[in-house]
């Protein structure tokens, strides 16, 4: 069952690359990419914030990323993974750049992903 679960998200996934289909309590639910904030590790789970509610998926952050827009999503520390068209503002504080995200969340990028955080700014 489980299987025939993930080829089907596969499959409508890579049909339609602007949704993704989540895992969500019993249900697959089709998540437009434009209503995704952003999306947070929980464990072995993933938070997936949007503009309507938080979905808790059973999916990893290292999987939904392979599945995600790689020009519209940027990885900025190990457990989150935002939308870049939900930036609100960018600023540094004393421990590096910090994100404002357009529902308000204040996040943190990590030294790792500074570099290629930098890329995105002009």
């Amino acid at each position: 069952m489980i299987d025939n679960i993930q080829k089907l998200t596969e499959l409508v996934s890579n049909k339609n690359k602007d949704t993704i289909l989540v895992e969500y309590a019993n249900r697959l639910i089709k998540l437009s990419l434009k209503d995704i904030i952003a999306i947070e590790a929980d464990g072995d789970f993933c938070k997936i914030h949007t503009k309507a509610k938080i979905y808790l998926t059973g999916k990893n952050i290292t999987e939904l990323e392979k599945r995600l827009k790689v020009n519209s999503f940027q990885r900025i520390h190990r457990s989150w993974i935002i939308a870049l068209e939900e930036i609100s503002e960018v600023y540094k504080n004393t421990d590096g750049p910090c994100i404002l995200l357009s529902n308000g969340m204040k996040l943190k990028v990590s030294r790792s992903y500074i570099p290629d955080f930098r890329k995105l700014i002009l």
